[in-house]
């Protein structure tokens, strides 16, 4: 794990030498909540619509907006 500050002094250094910086989320929201969740029990979750799958679905759109608005508030003047 890096803090972020850190994170973003790297790309800072990296932009200062000329070179591209790019950010992508790891995984869909989906690929992401079969990281979290067995397939095995996710298929049928959904297909019930189990309110626990879709309290995991928001978590996980919370954490990824999160990351969104970190890369904007980062990239804000630097690019």
């Amino acid at each position: 794990m890096m803090p972020w500050e850190e994170l973003f002094n790297y790309f800072d250094k990296l932009k200062e030498q000329g070179r591209i910086v790019a950010f992508s989320l790891h995984h869909f929201l989906f690929q992401k909540l079969m990281d979290v969740v067995p397939l095995t029990k996710l298929i049928p979750a959904i297909y019930r619509g189990d309110e626990r799958f879709l309290i995991a679905l928001k978590k996980i759109a919370d954490y990824q907006y999160g990351l969104l608005k970190i890369v904007k508030k980062y990239s804000k003047g630097r690019v």
